[in-house]
């Protein structure tokens, strides 16, 4: 970034806390959340290699960017019962979800086939409800920041 309004010899400390750097963060961040979204609206095979690359990344910005948690909120993929090779958004998921379900569901664990053979899935398998699989570590951040989505909690099912 190139700006006539920056003072050159100053501290770093300074520096960071300077109203201009402030502002020019903000518009690169907003930028960048924007063409994401585009991206995984339009081409979302493209926005798939940048989430295999780089979705720990957005997952940890929930817990830290709470200007922007929505629509990081939005950017998110997750493995599901639905599907065993794709990801959905929590928006999918909340549109797929029955009438008489309160809640969106979750399970942790190690990996997708130890999450798969855990016995706290088999009462929601029988009921047709789907279940996140959150299997990365980082995620637990992620449901400790986000308690609620589209009028429904998040719930694990352990």
């Amino acid at each position: 970034m190139d700006s006539a309004d920056l003072p050159l010899n100053i501290s770093r400390q300074r520096l960071q806390q300077d109203r201009h750097i402030t502002q020019i963060r903000s518009w690169l961040v907003r930028r960048v959340l924007d063409d994401l979204a585009t991206m995984h609206k339009d081409d979302h095979a493209t926005y798939l290699t940048f989430w295999d690359a780089c979705g720990r990344v957005l997952k940890e910005g929930i817990g830290s960017d709470y200007d922007n948690k929505d629509a990081l909120i939005s950017l998110l993929l997750f493995p599901s019962s639905q599907h065993a090779e794709q990801l959905t958004t929590l928006q999918a998921y909340v549109e797929r979800i029955p009438a008489e379900q309160t809640a969106i569901f979750y399970l942790t664990g190690e990996s997708r086939q130890v999450v798969e053979h855990s016995p706290h899935l088999e009462a929601f398998q029988a009921k047709g409800y789907e279940v996140l699989y959150l299997v990365e570590p980082v995620d637990e951040l992620v449901v400790q920041s986000i308690t609620e989505f589209a009028g429904k909690k998040l719930q694990s099912v352990g």
